[in-house]
């Protein structure tokens, strides 16, 4: 059975709010990252195992950089790839994930 890609719903959110702000400047910019983060996700359906291995709150999640300034985290589930945060490279990855829940 084929994994499919699963958004947390803060994860999307952060999405969202990011191709807002760069799609208020530059529309093409914005468009060119979505397309990008979908190709990369494309990838780690094909091998799950593509993104760096990072141990977060005690997950073991996987980074993949889209773009030089953001960074997409997600999990590897046996039937889905769950994409559990977008952020902005100057984030700290350990205050991001201070209040969520696996």
């Amino acid at each position: 059975m084929p994994r499919e890609i699963v958004w947390a719903k803060p994860a999307l959110e952060e999405l969202g709010e990011e191709l807002a702000y760069i799609r208020y400047a530059d529309p093409e910019a914005a468009q060119a990252l979505y397309d990008e983060i979908m190709r990369q996700l494309s990838l780690v359906l094909e091998q799950p195992e593509l993104g760096t291995q990072l141990h977060l709150q005690k997950q073991l999640l996987r980074v993949l950089v889209p773009h030089k300034t953001f960074k997409l985290l997600y999990r590897v589930e046996p039937d889905s790839i769950h994409v559990v945060a977008f952020l902005h490279t100057r984030r700290n990855l350990k205050r991001a994930f201070k209040s969520r829940t696996r």
